[in-house]
């Protein structure tokens, strides 16, 4: 009976660990599906503002850059862009936990941000996309 006991609680033991260690591999391997996402993002994102750029001769202000990419008022060509940029509902970029990405000008080019999965500024998980000309 001891026996049978004991087997039945090994075998418990073995497959909890098993469940355990599966959930942190497919939860490590989603996060970084999730990073991959989101750096996919910035970069789509990176590449507007650089279209923009060349239409417009400079980056926009970081006071209404999601909206002048929502709604170009220059060529086609940079709204056709645009428009494969936001897609049909115009709706502001997010990352891959449905943040909306943050743009920063700098001196000599921009650098746009997403928040992360903790949805903190300046934390470790954060992801950037940076353009210096």
């Amino acid at each position: 009976m001891w026996k049978k006991a004991k087997m039945v609680v090994l075998v418990l033991v073995v497959v909890g660990a098993l469940i355990i260690v599966l959930y942190f591999t497919v939860r490590h391997w989603l996060f970084k599906k999730e990073v991959e996402f989101t750096e996919h993002i910035l970069q789509q994102t990176k590449q507007a503002l650089q279209v923009y750029k060349i239409e417009y001769g400079t980056y926009p202000e970081p006071t209404n850059w999601c909206y002048v990419l929502m709604h170009p008022q220059g060529s086609n060509v940079t709204r056709g862009i645009v428009y494969l940029y936001t897609g049909p509902d115009r709706a502001p970029p997010t990352d891959a936990w449905g943040y909306v990405l943050e743009y920063r000008r700098q001196s000599n080019g921009f650098k746009v941000i997403s928040v992360g999965p903790d949805g903190k500024m300046g934390s470790s998980d954060d992801v950037h996309a940076v353009v210096d000309e």
